[in-house]
C-alpha cells in the first residue's frame, strides 16, 4: 500500500497520509508506523488527528503511559477526551494477558463514580473505559461503574442516554473470543450480576440483540437449547414481543440439534417454515450466502442471510436425523412453497 502510495506524490494528502498510519496501527510490524509517520514529516504533512493517531499506536502496542504523557502535550496538560479515548483502546491480543488498570485508568473510574449526572460523564469515553476494564479483568468495578451511570438516568431519558446505557449492557454480555470454545473465566461477572442492570430504570428495555448476546452464555452448558427457550418465554413475559427475533429463535434451534434433542430442534424449525412461508417462497432456492457485490439494499441482504442461515439450520437437522438411523423424520417443511 505505501508503495503504491509514493508511485502519486502529486495527489498525496494529509489524508492519504492519515488513511495509511490508520492501517498501520494494526500491523503486527512495530516499525510500520513509524516508517509511514516519517515519510509523512518529509512531506511537511500533519494535524492533530495524526498526533491522535501516534497515540492510538502506543496505547494498542501497550505503551500506555507513553501515550498519556504524549496525549498531554497537546492541550496544555489537560487532556482531550477523544485522546483519552485512545489511550483506552483495547490492547492488542498478544498484551491483554498483562494489561492491568493503572492509576490513570482508576483515576477516571473514582471522576465518573462522583459524578451527579450524566452531563458529566462523555459517552464515548465510558464505554471506552468500560470495555478496557473488562479487558483488564476489573469486570465487578465494570458493572458497578454501569449501573451508576444507569441510576443518574433521568426519568424520561433522550435517545443518546438510552443508547448509551443499553450498549453499556451489551458490552457486559459481550463474552470475549476466547470464551466461544470454553467456559467464560470463573471471575467473569455472570448473568445474575448483568441483567439486573436492565431493571436499574423503569425506561431501560432490552432487545432482540440483548436476549442474543445473554444466550451466548449458555453456549458450554448442556441442554442449553430448552434453558434458552425458556429464556424467550420469560423475557417476552417481562418485556413484550420486543426480545425476540429470528436470530434468537435460530440460535436456540441450534442449540437444542448441538444438545442432540432434535424433536425440539425440528419442532422450532418447522414453527419457522410455517410463519414465515410468504419471505421464503419470493427467494431463489439456491443456498448461497449474498455479498455486497450482489447489490442488495439492507433489508433484502438481511431477508437472504437470515433465510440461507435457517436453511444451513435444516440441512444439519436432516442429516442428524440420518445418523440417528431414522430416515423417515427428515423434515417436510422443505416440500412447501418454501425452500
Amino acid at each position: 500500500m505505501m508503495d503504491f502510495h509514493n508511485r502519486y506524490p502529486s495527489l498525496q494528502s494529509c489524508d492519504s497520509f492519515n488513511f495509511l498510519l490508520e492501517l498501520a496501527c494494526s500491523f503486527k510490524r512495530p516499525d510500520a508506523f513509524e516508517l509511514v509517520e516519517r515519510a509523512m514529516e518529509r512531506r511537511g504533512f500533519t494535524d492533530r488527528y495524526s498526533k491522535r493517531l501516534r497515540v492510538r499506536h502506543l496505547a494498542i502496542r501497550g505503551n500506555r503511559e507513553a501515550a498519556l504523557r504524549l496525549s498531554s502535550q497537546f492541550n496544555y496538560n489537560a487532556v482531550p477526551p477523544d485522546f483519552i479515548a485512545e489511550v483506552l483502546q483495547t490492547p492488542s491480543r498478544h498484551l491483554r494477558q498483562n494489561a492491568s488498570a493503572s492509576s490513570f485508568h482508576i483515576t477516571l473510574v473514582l471522576q465518573a463514580l462522583n459524578s451527579t449526572s450524566t452531563d458529566d460523564i462523555e459517552p464515548a469515553l465510558l464505554n471506552s473505559l468500560i470495555r478496557y476494564l473488562r479487558y483488564t479483568h476489573q469486570y465487578h468495578l465494570a458493572v458497578a461503574l454501569t449501573a451508576h451511570y444507569i441510576r443518574l438516568l433521568p426519568l424520561n431519558p433522550d435517545s443518546l442516554q438510552h443508547n448509551t446505557a443499553r450498549e453499556l449492557v451489551h458490552q457486559h454480555l459481550s463474552l470475549p473470543p476466547a470464551t466461544v470454545s470454553k467456559k467464560p473465566p470463573i471471575q467473569l461477572p455472570g448473568l445474575q450480576e448483568i441483567l439486573p442492570l436492565l431493571r436499574l430504570h423503569p425506561q431501560l428495555h432490552p432487545t432482540s440483540r440483548t436476549l442474543s448476546l445473554a444466550l451466548e452464555w449458555l453456549r458450554r452448558r448442556r441442554r442449553r437449547g430448552k434453558i434458552g427457550l425458556r429464556m424467550l418465554h420469560e423475557w417476552k413475559k417481562e418485556w413484550g414481543d420486543v426480545v425476540e427475533s429470528s436470530e434468537v429463535r435460530r440460535k436456540i434451534a441450534s442449540f437444542a440439534l448441538s444438545d442432540g434433542d432434535l424433536t425440539l430442534a425440528e419442532k422450532l424449525v418447522n414453527q419457522e417454515v410455517d410463519n414465515r412461508l410468504g419471505d421464503w417462497g419470493n427467494t431463489s432456492a439456491s443456498i448461497t450466502l449474498p455479498t455486497v457485490a450482489d447489490g442488495l439494499d439492507e433489508g433484502t441482504w438481511n431477508l437472504k442471510r437470515d433465510i440461507f442461515l435457517w436453511r444451513r439450520l435444516i440441512n444439519r437437522l436432516e442429516n442428524a436425523w440420518i445418523k440417528e438411523g431414522n430416515g423417515k423424520k427428515v423434515m417436510v417443511a422443505r416440500n412447501k412453497d418454501g425452500p
